[in-house]
């Protein structure tokens, strides 16, 4: 069954799937994640379960819980793949709308490294 959220399409069941990896790896319970994002336990047992997609903003807030990126929870379970880069995109924009001015600088640094050695191996 696939979904639209926010104009992309995902896999409900590979995306429940991946949510209760995740989950089982950090050792989070449904319990525990719906207390730290502020949602009811019926909310992220519907999620958890492939019955519902969260909202945009509960997706955040589990990506931050979880502390994993908008593609880690959403790894396979993008039917289009060409979408995956808008999420990729969110992600990278997230990050440094949250970062600080010494944050910023660092990444630029490291993407001008990685743009030479990827023109040196050319």
């Amino acid at each position: 069954m696939d979904n639209r959220v926010d104009g992309n399409i995902i896999n409900i069941e590979l995306f429940a799937q991946r949510l209760r990896d995740i989950m089982r790896l950090k050792n989070i319970s449904q319990t525990e994640l719906a207390k730290k994002i502020n949602i009811s336990t019926n909310s992220v047992h519907k999620i958890v379960n492939g019955r519902n997609l969260p909202s945009l903003q509960t997706y955040v807030n589990i990506c931050q819980t979880l502390n994993i990126s908008f593609g880690d929870l959403l790894k396979d379970s993008v039917n289009e793949p060409e979408l995956l880069d808008e999420v990729i995109d969110a992600d990278f924009t997230l990050l440094v709308n949250s970062a600080g001015s010494d944050e910023k600088r660092a990444v630029v640094e490291i993407l001008k490294m990685l743009k030479r050695i990827q023109a040196n191996c050319r």
